[in-house]
């Protein structure tokens, strides 16, 4: 790693960092309607897992004035959800999704990814391989 650098990651702490804040700055993360975090060009289908504070700062990289969700029609992340654990109204219900993978039905999530995320018009160009989506998936509700 460059000299000087420093990694943080979401689990150091208390105090936690703020990377939702860091991420929303950079003119590349917006909130989505379900509340989860979209990216300009991988959609639905990130996470953010560490940073890397460098010692010196680099020039921004062209960030989008709006949020692609802005000029989305459809809006399929907020429909999409077999049992409506990701929608516009109570955001995430993490309890209600992981009951819903725990089931014969949420293979499909579980074997591919949230289908809220996946039918994403930015997520679905990202084309991340349904391999890398299982393995989040099972790091996520580990039970199934």
């Amino acid at each position: 790693m460059a000299d000087g650098a420093v990694t943080h990651f979401p689990s150091d702490g208390p105090p936690y960092d703020p990377f939702i804040a860091w991420a929303l700055k950079s003119g590349r993360f917006w909130q989505s309607p379900t509340g989860m975090m979209v990216h300009d060009t991988a959609g639905l289908m990130i996470s953010i897992r560490g940073a890397i504070r460098l010692p010196r700062t680099f020039a921004a990289s062209q960030a989008l004035e709006t949020s692609p969700c802005d000029s989305c029609e459809t809006r399929p992340c907020v429909t999409a959800c077999p049992v409506g654990a990701l929608n516009a109204v109570s955001f995430y219900d993490v309890p209600k999704c992981k009951a819903y993978l725990d089931t014969p039905a949420g293979g499909d999530c579980m074997s591919k990814g949230c289908l809220a995320r996946r039918l994403c018009p930015i997520s679905i160009q990202f084309d991340r391989p349904d391999a890398q989506s299982a393995f989040h998936m099972r790091a996520f509700n580990p039970r199934t």
